[in-house]
């Protein structure tokens, strides 16, 4: 019975810990932009440095001098390793110029390697954004 309690504790206390990642703001940086087709085959790699900040109810993502911002809409948390292993996906809606995009955002660890796979809602194409750095905002 005790070490049902504690092994109870301790996945209680892990699963805490994980989704409490998903209530951070981060700032996210990378030195490349991937093009992926719809098959998910590399069709082209652009060098750029890139920031994406995300806090509670946005999204901004800004590669080079360009800023596009987000409205978050939704959001699903699965860490088993918090920015390790798991994932975080978004669903989001980027305004710009009168139109509306819809999107989904997945940053997905897997072995300590992190990326961020933007698809646009009815696109052919992808976008994945090797994570070099991320830090939480205060």
């Amino acid at each position: 019975m005790k070490k049902l309690t504690i092994a109870l504790f301790a996945f209680c206390f892990t699963a805490v810990s994980a989704s409490a990642q998903c209530e951070k703001s981060l700032r996210i940086t990378s030195s490349k932009t991937e093009y992926l087709n719809e098959d998910t085959v590399l069709h082209k790699t652009v060098e750029e440095n890139t920031i994406i900040e995300i806090t509670k109810t946005t999204m901004t993502i800004s590669p080079g001098t360009k800023k596009m911002v987000a409205t978050i809409v939704s959001e699903t948390c699965s860490w088993k390793t918090p920015y390790v292993e798991g994932s975080t996906v978004y669903k989001v809606t980027f305004e710009e110029e009168s139109k509306v995009k819809n999107a989904t955002v997945v940053i997905e660890g897997k072995g300590g390697s992190l990326t961020m796979l933007v698809t646009p809602d009815g696109a052919e194409y992808m976008i994945r954004v090797p994570i070099d750095k991320f830090d939480e905002k205060l």
